[in-house]
């Protein structure tokens, strides 16, 4: 319930119309509530002495960490009030909070919880009907809540609520992967937590004193013990766990019994070996389910049994029991367990806190003669006596154990000389701290709720802001998947797991290239390098930025950037596909300059485009006029011709006259001229290439 009385939601009003004369009760679910209403009313027919209602309102949530939640009312004539109504009220200070946790048994994926809720009328004469569902445990070590009203009579139709733990490697389990079962409990008028079985005709196995309306139940964690007692049925001898007010023949102090099988052995002229047996094995009495005995050859005068199937965190455990007894005496049955407990603290606990603590033995007899309690460290092989007794109860105190692992032996031998030796393999370790226990105050740390803890598991994370306050080694669930921080790989559920994501708590990042705290999607130069990604053919690479060619390596490591088959080096434009030759480097490639060696002469009309120092060669003898001497190749060199760049015409034969085309020249001196006259153009010649060799 919560602090101001009111119901938590969703939770829904169950009631069985019981007709008690006819012993018939049948069942309807009438409303569900899945938020907040005030005052939520259900309409039912009138009862009478001849007809009431047995009346629940429930809430059982598939989150582990809510509540359970069982209020129970008998509805009847003496309910109706005056102005006709009904009225369902239950103090707050009724209900009971049983606080349940479950010891990590098993190697396979999935914990898995099945929660039971009982039913039947006149109970156990009428069949009992269970409803179930599948719970998976995020955390065996998180706390289970029942929050449980009293049963108003033994003949309400409520009649107990059960817990069974499976280990499996699928969520829908079978029989073959439950490790252990609660007993069945329920609350009754004294405020007791009562323990029985569905197969037992007993009302009641054990009750526990309900104290500050809550209990501790720790679910797989407690040592078992052997209970069971022979007895003698119409002359036929056999075990039986039922006799022992047990539900199986291996069961812990809160009756939490562990599923599998029990090997055993009985001596005697009848002897049988090699036997075996389930630990809570049935067999069928009528149309009833009930617990099974083991026959006992009338020759036996002695047996032993084994289980195997219980560990201590991983730590297997092997719990023998040996009796001896005379089946043709009066009293032929050994002592009985009722309870063997091992405790550190205040508390039932199978690790020692410091090394101290107390085992208690109780057995029930007649005739107790002897009982005593011996242990010894698991690596050695004499047993140490801690305490013995002549009554059925006996108490041992253990103090400044070293640290490490104890094997347990309990004796027993009434008057007759019937005996039970029991022992346990190991039964408990000593430890340094206290295991479940950070402050060392008794009570475990996903129990305490002491108003001034506000740190249940004492992991420094308060638990209002402690995703999994009960577990010491997780307080965040980033992602809300159940799995906490510590335990899950990819925190914030982003498909990246952490070891390889910048930002595990970040569902929006996982890359930062650069490594400046801005995750990539938010940084607008992922790699730093002074530009922006959307400007950058090579965002996440601060060694590039730009990929001229496009062929998907940058310019930095590129040879040829420009992909024109010339080595950048090598080329003028290494970034111009179009281009790679600048010869007068002048700015303007080749294939669009006009004038390649910017000679003053159009490339068009250049002989020798890229050779500033020529631009003609008159004779095509490829080598241009400036460095020719003999431009027109008439084989008069320049310096001796008149006409250089004529090799029709020269004026090599001048001095001789013959074989000279210059006939003005010759008229000329026949009539008397300068014989000297025809160097003038020779030297105008020559000092005209001088200019132009200057340039």
């Amino acid at each position: 319930m919560d602090t101001d009385g009111t119901l938590p939601h969703p939770f829904k009003a169950e009631n069985f119309l019981v007709l008690p004369e006819y012993g018939a009760a049948f069942y309807a679910a009438q409303a569900a509530w899945t938020e907040n209403e005030t005052d939520p009313q259900l309409y039912i027919m009138t009862p009478s002495e001849r007809m009431y209602y047995d009346a629940f309102v429930t809430r059982i949530d598939n989150k582990i960490a809510y509540q359970d939640l069982r209020l129970n009312q008998r509805l009847d004539a003496s309910s109706i009030q005056s102005n006709g109504e009904s009225l369902f009220g239950i103090s707050e200070s009724e209900p009971k909070s049983i606080n349940f946790a479950y010891a990590k048994q098993g190697n396979k994926i999935y914990d898995v919880l099945i929660p039971y809720n009982y039913y039947a009328y006149a109970y156990p004469k009428l069949k009992v009907s269970g409803i179930g569902s599948y719970l998976t445990l995020d955390n065996p070590i998180q706390t289970r809540k029942s929050l449980i009203s009293a049963r108003p009579d033994e003949l309400f139709s409520f009649v107990a609520n059960s817990q069974t733990y499976s280990n499996s490697d699928n969520e829908v389990i079978n029989n073959s992967d439950r490790i252990f079962s609660t007993a069945n409990y329920s609350v009754n008028k004294n405020d007791e937590l009562v323990l029985t079985s569905l197969f037992t005709t007993k009302s009641s196995l054990k009750s526990i004193t309900v104290e500050n309306n809550e209990f501790d139940f720790k679910a797989g964690y407690l040592l078992p013990s052997f209970k069971a007692k022979v007895v003698n049925q119409d002359g036929a001898f056999a075990l039986s766990y039922d006799d022992a007010n047990s539900n199986a023949l291996f069961s812990d102090s809160l009756l939490t019994n562990y599923k599998g099988p029990v090997q055993y052995s009985t001596d005697g002229a009848d002897a049988q070996a090699d036997k075996e047996t389930n630990n809570d094995n049935l067999t069928i009495e009528g149309v009833y389910f009930r617990p099974d005995d083991i026959a006992l050859p009338s020759t036996s005068n002695g047996s032993r049994f084994e289980f195997n199937n219980f560990s201590i965190d991983g730590t297997p455990v092997s719990l023998v029991a040996t009796l001896e007894y005379n089946l043709d005496a009066d009293d032929f049955s050994p002592p009985v367990i009722n309870e063997l407990v091992i405790s550190t603290l205040g508390g039932e606990h199978t690790h020692l806190a410091r090394g101290d603590g107390e085992i208690q033995l109780k057995v029930i007899d007649d005739d107790i003669k002897h009982s005593a309690i011996f242990f010894k460290p698991t690596t050695e092989q004499a047993w140490q006596p801690l305490a013995e007794s002549t009554t059925g109860t006996v108490t041992a105190q253990l103090s400044a154990l070293a640290k490490g692992s104890y094997d347990l032996k309990v004796e027993a031998t009434d008057a007759a000389g019937n005996r039970i030796t029991y022992t346990a393999s190991p039964a408990f370790f000593a430890v340094e701290d206290c295991k479940y226990d950070s402050d060392c105050d008794g009570r475990w740390d996903q129990f305490n709720s002491d108003a001034d803890n506000n740190d249940a598991d004492n992991d420094g994370v308060e638990d209002a802001e402690d995703a999994f306050p009960f577990d010491p080694i997780e307080w965040l669930d980033t992602d809300n998947d159940g799995i906490g921080n510590n335990a899950d790989p990819d925190d914030d559920n982003d498909e990246v797991v952490d070891s390889e994501d910048a930002f595990p708590l970040d569902a929006t990042e996982w890359l930062d290239t650069d490594n400046d705290g801005t995750g990539n999607n938010a940084d607008l130069d992922d790699d730093n390098d002074g530009y922006a990604d959307s400007e950058d053919a090579f965002p996440l690479d601060a060694t590039e930025r730009l990929d001229t060619d496009n062929d998907g390596i940058g310019n930095n490591a590129d040879p040829d950037d420009d992909n024109d088959g010339y080595l950048d080096s090598e080329d003028a434009f290494p970034l111009d596909a179009t281009e790679r030759l600048d010869t007068d480097s002048d700015g303007t490639g080749n294939n669009a300059d006009l004038d390649d060696d910017n000679d003053g002469v159009a490339d068009s009309n250049d002989t020798f485009p890229l050779d500033a120092t020529e631009w003609l060669d008159t004779d095509s003898d490829g080598t241009g006029n400036n460095a020719d001497l003999d431009d027109d190749n008439d084989g008069v060199a320049d310096s001796n011709d008149a006409y250089p760049l004529d090799a029709s015409r020269s004026s090599s034969n001048a001095s001789t006259g013959t074989g000279d085309k210059d006939t003005d020249a010759n008229q000329d001196s026949d009539s008397g001229g300068s014989t000297n006259l025809w160097l003038l153009p020779v030297l105008a010649l020559v000092a005209a290439r001088r200019r132009k060799a200057a340039r």
